[in-house]
């Protein structure tokens, strides 16, 4: 089985709908901390209690690419 594989895995494995917060915060406390691991400077954002993340290559001063998932 390949890393991206056991990596999708391990997403999915945290079960978050946006019915379920808790689950997608638990998600994006994971995918910050390896993001982080990599170089990259993370911020969590809570709007109301709903959870996204927002993450950057250190040392950029502007973002050229924005994605955005739907959990």
């Amino acid at each position: 089985m390949s890393n991206i594989t056991k990596y999708i895995e391990k997403l999915v494995g945290f079960y978050p709908t946006s019915s379920d917060q808790q689950n997608v915060k638990k998600l994006i406390d994971y995918v910050s901390a390896h993001l982080t691991k990599h170089g990259f400077v993370c911020e969590i954002i809570d709007n109301k209690g709903v959870y996204c993340l927002y993450a950057h290559p250190t040392g950029s001063k502007h973002s050229r690419l924005l994605l955005q998932g739907h959990i």
